[in-house]
């Protein structure tokens, strides 16, 4: 069985790559309007959220998505060819090699905040986790790359955001299990990660706390503050 997420998977479940019948181009985040694959828009509106819960700029340049490719340094397609992956901040976010298999050193080969990782990596299709992120791969580190590991029918089996939809009104409510396992997540992040803000700690779990109402606190809408 191929993995999620590889080309012979892609191929499986999305079709040929670097077919424009599939292409639709989304405003994610604001003023970042990129090419994605049909039917996987709430992914994105969701990765958009949480790069705005934590006022993380996307810059007009330096980010982009679709491109009918190979892998770097491979025969096999890009995800960016069908395309399913999208590059953020690539200035900032390097490619690099670590044959060793370290981790990724937070704050030198990646601008992007550590908590804010973990929440994107908390974004489900039919409860299961939507992106891969390419910081976490082993001998390189891709951390300007998101790439989509669901099908469509798993999209349209739901999509649990911790932030919502940018660009909606509807927020994601999680359960008092999912509230609870972000905040025991971000206790263990701390004592894990010296680099880790404690700001984006109270963002995380305030931002989790479903009120009686049923709404977060947080208004999705609005801006607080490669293989690949």
């Amino acid at each position: 069985m191929a993995r999620r997420a590889s080309s012979t998977w892609w191929i499986t479940h999305y079709g040929k790559p670097c077919i424009s019948q599939d292409h639709v181009r989304l405003e994610w985040y604001p003023g970042r309007n990129d090419i994605i694959h049909r039917g996987t828009e709430p992914l994105w509106k969701a990765l958009g959220a949480v790069f705005l819960a934590y006022d993380y700029k996307v810059p007009t340049s330096y980010t982009g998505s679709y491109n009918c490719r190979q892998v770097t340094g491979g025969s096999s397609w890009s995800g960016h060819a069908w395309p399913l992956a999208m590059d953020v901040n690539a200035k900032t976010n390097p490619y690099i090699r670590t044959p060793t298999g370290r981790p990724i050193r937070w704050g030198v080969e990646t601008d992007m905040p550590a908590a804010m990782i973990r929440e994107a990596e908390q974004i489900t299709a039919s409860g299961i986790r939507a992106f891969d992120w390419g910081g976490r791969w082993r001998t390189i580190k891709d951390a300007m790359h998101f790439q989509v590991r669901v099908t469509l029918d798993e999209i349209a089996g739901g999509v649990e955001a911790p932030r919502g939809f940018y660009g909606d009104d509807t927020m994601a409510i999680l359960s008092d299990e999912a509230q609870q396992f972000f905040e025991d997540t971000y206790r263990e992040l701390l004592k894990l990660d010296p680099n880790t803000n404690e700001t984006w700690g109270k963002v995380l779990i305030e931002d989790y706390r479903v009120p009686p109402g049923g709404k977060h606190s947080h208004d999705a809408t609005t801006t607080i503050g490669e293989s690949e």
